[in-house]
């Protein structure tokens, strides 16, 4: 491939291959401009060994820079840690740079078209009945997720939630409405009526997701369940 595109095109290229579509594209940068990276799930670690932080897909300049700050400027720095560790340190972060180190993120390459839900999710260490903190999580990631609905201009008619508890164990759980709606008040009420019997759950929660689904977007003359009231 490299040969035929120099033949063609008078161009290097460096390539990449590797068990996670990111852990490939770490692997194309690694010998550019004009080498070959193999990366197999047995020289994940040794790989990682010898790069830095900022080349790990997500992590731009001023985060490397924050990072460093804190003592962490190479993969080696916090490739030994525990997934907790590293959630404590980082948040949702943590779990990112747990599962790229080991080779666990997604292999998917989605391709653009219709959106059809919008959805924001945190991971952090709660403690079992800690509702204060759960509910903090909760008007954040709904804060999040509502002005992303906004900003796209869709309405929706599905509310949709995502828990992890502490012992990993997840569950998902969705309520819908009669009608979409753009409602605040009420998409937060259902938010929080489907999601409050968990805060009590004695597992604790460890990951929270909100967000929503069956998206459409409205004409004027369209119907919106706000009409019904």
């Amino acid at each position: 491939m490299k040969s035929r595109i120099f033949k063609q095109e008078k161009l290097t290229v460096s390539v990449g291959i590797g068990p996670t579509l990111k852990i490939a594209k770490i692997g194309s940068d690694y010998q550019k401009p004009d080498g070959i990276t193999i990366v197999d799930q047995s020289s994940l670690k040794s790989f990682f060994d010898k790069i830095t932080l900022i080349k790990i897909p997500g992590i731009g300049g001023k985060t490397a820079a924050v990072l460093k700050r804190k003592g962490f400027e190479h993969c080696r720095d916090l490739i030994n840690r525990s997934e907790d560790h590293l959630i404590e340190l980082f948040g949702s972060w943590g779990e990112y740079l747990f599962k790229v180190f080991r080779g666990e993120t997604t292999n998917r390459i989605r391709a653009r078209g219709e959106r059809k839900s919008i959805s924001h999710s945190r991971t952090f260490i709660g403690k079992p009945h800690d509702i204060q903190k759960y509910t903090e999580v909760l008007d954040n990631l709904f804060d999040s997720s509502y002005e992303g609905l906004i900003n796209a201009g869709f309405h929706t008619k599905t509310v949709d939630l995502r828990i992890r508890f502490n012992d990993f164990h997840t569950i998902t759980r969705s309520k819908s409405l009669p009608a979409v709606t753009q409602s605040r008040e009420l998409l937060y009420q259902v938010t929080y009526e489907v999601v409050k019997t968990y805060f009590t759950d004695d597992r604790g929660i460890r990951l929270l997701g909100i967000g929503f689904s069956n998206l459409e977007k409205l004409d004027e003359a369209q119907t919106d369940l706000n009409d019904f009231f």
